[in-house]
């Protein structure tokens, strides 16, 4: 429910859900060295705080916003560029540094990357845009159909009866209309 930077070739145009669970804020430094351009890539929505006192919260499990701690949006990825003049590759061009921080390490997982169409969108561009191959960043189609039916055991009994008898009680009425039918008319 938070954000992207539409300015930022990584998340530019991306309108796909991520979820960062027991994330880290991450922030760019005040003042960058010479050179050095860094952007916010992901932030949260204004309702989110960075929890300071985890002890409480492993103790009570329970969170909740004191003075001190930092209210939202907050920054949970940032990318960061340098120029480089030393050459790089075969070319022998000099190329920028890169850096991509997101304060999540999870999201990475095989169960999020598949789960949650989002994820690999901002993997995939964020390691082309670190690879300066920026010509394929794109947001891709999920692949996923549409979600599975989740039914209770109460709904799964109801959806065999009415399979199994309902079709049963349909065909003997369907015989039984015709049965009286053909009698009227005989």
């Amino acid at each position: 429910r938070g954000s992207f930077n539409a300015e930022h070739r990584i998340t530019k145009n991306f309108d796909q859900k991520m979820l960062l669970s027991a994330a880290r804020s991450v922030r760019l430094a005040e003042k960058m060295p010479a050179g050095t351009v860094g952007m916010e890539l992901l932030r949260t929505t204004p309702e989110y705080y960075a929890e300071n006192d985890l002890s409480r919260l492993k103790t009570t499990g329970k969170a909740t916003q004191s003075a001190e701690e930092p209210g939202g949006p907050l920054s949970m990825a940032v990318a960061v560029s340098a120029r480089s003049e030393l050459p790089a590759g075969d070319t022998g061009q000099p190329r920028d540094a890169r850096i991509v921080v997101v304060g999540d390490s999870d999201f990475l997982s095989n169960g999020q990357l598949t789960v949650i169409p989002g994820h690999l969108n901002f993997v995939l561009n964020t390691v082309a845009w670190l690879s300066e191959s920026e010509e394929l960043i794109a947001i891709r189609p999920s692949g996923k159909e549409d979600a599975p039916v989740l039914l209770s055991a109460f709904d799964q009994r109801v959806v065999v009866y009415v399979a199994v008898l309902g079709t049963l009680q349909a065909v003997l009425a369907a015989a039984a209309g015709v049965y009286a039918l053909r009698r009227k008319y005989q």
